[in-house]
């Protein structure tokens, strides 16, 4: 599963937002409501940074890789962990 399948079966739903977080599966809010996306498979830590870095400029990527591979482990936004953690890039796109 990529980004683009994600978001066209949002477009395809009439979606307004799309909600990844590992471990769980995908969620859509249609007029409101939060919709699991129950027949797609959970989302693995890998899937998720691989969707975030398909969606970066070269630049930001690059960084980000960098970033990841001096980290261990990694820390996923909102995580106790990392918020803990100043150093971690995670939360502060663009």
């Amino acid at each position: 599963m990529n980004i683009n399948d994600l978001l066209k079966i949002a477009v395809e739903r009439k979606a307004s937002d799309l909600h990844l977080k590992v471990g769980s599966h995908p969620v859509i809010r249609i007029d409101g409501d939060l919709v699991p996306l129950g027949e797609l498979k959970r989302l693995m830590q890998e899937d998720t940074i691989a969707m975030a870095f398909s969606m970066m400029n070269a630049a930001r990527s690059s960084a980000s890789r960098r970033s990841l591979s001096s980290t261990s482990p990694i820390r996923c936004p909102g995580s106790a962990a990392s918020a803990a953690t100043s150093s971690s890039s995670w939360g502060r796109w663009g």
